[in-house]
């Protein structure tokens, strides 16, 4: 059994993670942190393991959840594959962060749209809010994105 390197241990303070991983990492590690590539919905949407090894050998900050040729399953797996390469593959393992825009629904293809937010607050309906960004919640969840 490996002993667990201290800033991958969820049971500790982040402040001792944090205290832990900072001085291991280089400045292109850091500084990749920093980075959420742009561009990656294009294409056909498929998981490239060739592609993260050319680009992403160092980490990324985040990426967008969303492709427009890719449905809900096809983005978990891609997702899924992603953060598998970053936790496997990079020296430190440290996972992405999944983001996705939900002004009005999810921004993905399959995801579903409502009304501006200007229309529904006029509606006055706290109650309607609540359910409308609920589903939005989890289509976004669904997909494997972790933020908004």
């Amino acid at each position: 059994m490996t002993d667990t390197l201290a800033y991958h241990d969820p049971s500790l303070p982040i402040e001792n993670r944090v205290a832990d991983l900072l001085p291991r990492m280089t400045l292109t590690e850091k500084c990749a942190q920093l980075i959420g590539p742009m561009g990656l919905d294009e294409g056909d949407g498929q998981f490239s393991l060739e592609f993260c090894r050319q680009h992403f050998m160092n980490g990324i900050s985040y990426v967008n959840s969303h492709h427009k040729n890719r449905g809900t399953r096809q983005t978990a797996a891609y997702l899924n594959a992603l953060q598998k390469f970053l936790r496997e593959e990079t020296r430190l393992g440290i996972p992405t962060l999944a983001i996705g825009e939900g002004l009005h629904g999810y921004m993905a293809h399959e995801a579903t749209s409502f009304p501006q937010a200007i229309g529904l607050a006029s509606a006055w309906d706290t109650d309607l809010h609540e359910r409308v960004f609920s589903v939005i919640a989890k289509e976004m969840r669904a997909r494997g994105a972790q933020y908004v």
